[in-house]
């Protein structure tokens, strides 16, 4: 059960006190984060309980039933995980000229561009390329390499070495990264994902969605990049910096032709 009814009596004792507006929203924000909920879970708490307020209390305020919702990174998840699991239930197609389309876009002047072009060139989720708590860094004789202080869906903070595709340098890449976050600082990172999604379906097909350009990105690098000969499993997990080879098989329905 996503909001059982203890949970909803200890809401009413703390209403009861007739709280401050912030304070009400950091009492809800440990209120759905009790018992490690899942993210649906979390997002399913929020709903009902500001369902429940608007039914039961109507002295509250709007701007304040407004800021009761999770954070941007847990509805991203959400967004990409339900993406994921609608992605696989068919072969993904793409091919040499989506991916000369999105290499084209290096050089745009649309910002909305640069986004597409960063995630695929280094096939990282959309947050971890908005996000400005992530931070980056080069490594010596590795121009195609860059470090990120840290991923979204990881339990520590230690770095991790990215492998860019060979057409733009760890130092172009970071400028580029920084600069956009720069451009879009005060844009939310679900208007941000709908907005780089219309993009992709003008400029690269209507069939693709910003998360597919992570699994393109392990496909393409595969069947490009893979000066090792390592099988397709384990590259995968290499590159998108997975902890185990079965991950991977989410992007096993990818299918990349020259």
């Amino acid at each position: 059960m996503y909001m059982s009814k203890k949970l909803f009596n200890k809401l009413d004792a703390f209403l009861d006190n007739e709280p401050e507006p912030n304070e009400l929203i950091d009492f809800v924000s440990e209120l759905v984060l009790s018992n490690d909920p899942t993210h649906k879970t979390i997002a399913t708490r929020y709903s009902n309980i500001k369902k429940y307020l608007r039914e039961n209390y109507i002295g509250i305020n709007e701007d304040t039933l407004k800021k009761l919702k999770p954070d941007d990174k847990i509805i991203q998840s959400i967004i990409e995980s339900d993406a994921e699991k609608k992605n696989n239930k068919k072969n993904i197609h793409f091919n040499k000229k989506n991916v000369e389309d999105i290499l084209e876009l290096k050089n745009s002047s649309n910002v909305y561009d640069k986004g597409i072009y960063l995630q695929f060139i280094s096939g990282r989720r959309i947050n971890e390329i908005f996000d400005e708590d992530i931070k980056l860094t080069m490594l010596k004789n590795a121009p195609h390499k860059v470090k990120f202080s840290s991923l979204s869906k990881k339990t520590n903070d230690k770095p991790y070495v990215i492998q860019l595709v060979p057409d733009i340098t760890a130092r172009e890449f970071r400028e580029e990264v920084y600069k956009l976050r720069k451009i879009v600082n005060g844009v939310s990172l679900n208007d941000w994902n709908k907005r780089i999604n219309k993009r992709i379906k003008d400029k690269i097909g209507k069939d693709f969605t910003s998360h597919n350009l992570r699994g393109m990105y392990g496909v393409f690098l595969f069947n490009n990049h893979n000066d090792e000969d390592q099988n397709i499993n384990g590259f995968i997990s290499k590159v998108l910096n997975h902890d185990s080879s079965d991950a991977s098989l989410h992007y096993s329905n990818y299918i990349y032709k020259e």
